[in-house]
């Protein structure tokens, strides 16, 4: 609705005592710029009477550039005041009885009041873009390379602001960082905790999110110390992409090398862990003996792995690459170490499909397509005998989200292994 929620609408619905979710779809803004066609975008009460909501979601992640260009852009001066102002409203209103909170990266510290108690909130995402203000912290780090510049002020610096809010909030359950940045933002701007500059860290290390089961950073840099403070009781770890399409052209989406992966899981003490998702690049042989290294010790590290996701990939144009890019053997005993993995997700970067536009319709190529990946699925989960499901990443038609094929996973008394029940998520 043009113009957005407005407070009216807000106190009405505070009378329907059952309410508890609001999801809101109906823009402050349109695409990146104040809504001027009827009115101005409504500003809601400072002293606003609400439902008692225990989730909210503001469903505007991304938003376009102004008309007469493509792509994605941040939000206007004006927009950011104007919905992160209604966000804070809104949310301080009911932050007694709010669980969940869903809402564009942009506006973190413009909608999180850090004046307001948190403690009730158990999950948190933030999708869309990284604030503008970590872009001012990461051309701080950039314009003092190699030195370890003197503690500033939390208020002053991104991560320390990020740090503070999150030690509000010490019930958390579910931290997901879904954002990624411009290709015009400043490297290294999608740092929690940086290795170098004034290196923050949580004021008391020992408290900080202590009951944190679910953790996902999205365009993870190399050198991220974030999993050194999160605690040892941590079930799921998420390096993802955002969004899943690859949108080169407009967003830089860092992908880890395989050897800073390494490095990075060195780090991670999370024995009781059962979901893991990671995206990594094998760039050259160093990645390569990484990649052999780290799939070695994952069973090891986190003997309780039930769903295990691994987007590998590869670089197709390397001579020296060129004849070691088959997963199969180094997967299948990965698999094979595993005593309660149930399911296995794969995108094995074939080279076959390298540098391909995806299927557009489901006809003979593609079918005989299916018919190499299943191949493939069956030799590297042969010997896991605890798997229930395998899920094969190929690309068909413009929706990422559905580039899943997925199979159930049968054994017979003779211990042969087929793919059941295909089906796509």
């Amino acid at each position: 609705m043009d113009g957005g929620l407005w407070t009216e609408l807000l106190e009405t619905l505070s009378l329907a005592p059952s309410l508890t979710t609001l999801k809101i779809f109906a823009p402050w803004a349109i695409m990146g710029q104040p809504s001027d066609a009827l009115r101005e975008p409504y500003r809601l009460s400072e002293r606003l009477r609400v439902p008692s909501l225990t989730s909210i979601s503001y469903q505007m992640f991304l938003v376009g550039v102004p008309a007469g260009r493509s792509g994605i852009g941040r939000r206007e001066k004006d927009v950011l005041e104007i919905e992160g102002e209604n966000l804070r409203r809104l949310m301080s209103a009911c932050s007694a009885t709010l669980r969940d909170i869903l809402i564009p990266g942009e506006h973190l510290f413009s909608a999180l009041d850090p004046g307001v108690n948190w403690s009730n909130l158990h999950r948190l995402c933030l999708r869309g873009l990284w604030p503008l203000e970590f872009c001012a912290s990461a051309e701080q780090r950039l314009s003092s390379p190699g030195q370890d510049l003197a503690p500033s002020p939390p208020e002053s610096n991104a991560q320390s602001r990020l740090l503070h809010l999150l030690e509000l909030m010490p019930n958390l359950r579910s931290l997901l960082l879904q954002m990624s940045v411009l290709r015009r933002d400043p490297e290294s701007a999608t740092f929690v905790i940086s290795p170098s500059g004034p290196r923050p860290r949580p004021r008391r290390p020992d408290q900080f999110l202590r009951h944190l089961l679910e953790f996902e950073l999205c365009s993870a840099e190399s050198g991220e110390r974030i999993l050194e403070f999160l605690p040892q009781g941590l079930e799921s770890l998420g390096f993802r992409r955002y969004p899943l399409d690859d949108l080169a052209y407009t967003l830089r989406q860092p992908i880890l090398l395989c050897v800073q992966l390494e490095e990075m899981l060195n780090r991670a003490d999370f024995p009781k862990l059962k979901t893991l998702a990671v995206w990594y690049r094998i760039q050259n042989i160093d990645d390569l003996d990484a990649e052999e290294r780290l799939l070695e010790a994952l069973p090891q590290r986190f003997p309780r792995m039930e769903n295990l996701v691994v987007h590998r990939l590869f670089n197709h144009d390397s001579p020296t690459l060129r004849d070691f890019w088959d997963p199969v053997p180094r997967f299948r005993r990965l698999l094979s170490r595993f005593q309660r993995l149930q399911m296995f997700s794969f995108n094995l970067d074939d080279p076959q499909r390298a540098k391909k536009r995806p299927f557009v319709h489901a006809r003979e190529e593609y079918k005989r397509y299916m018919v190499r990946l299943a191949e493939f699925a069956l030799a590297i989960i042969s010997d896991c005998p605890s798997l229930r499901h395998v899920g094969m990443y190929r690309e068909i038609g413009d929706v990422a989200e559905y580039y899943w094929h997925k199979w159930e996973v049968g054994r017979w008394s003779d211990g042969r292994v087929s793919l059941m029940y295909d089906y796509i998520a």
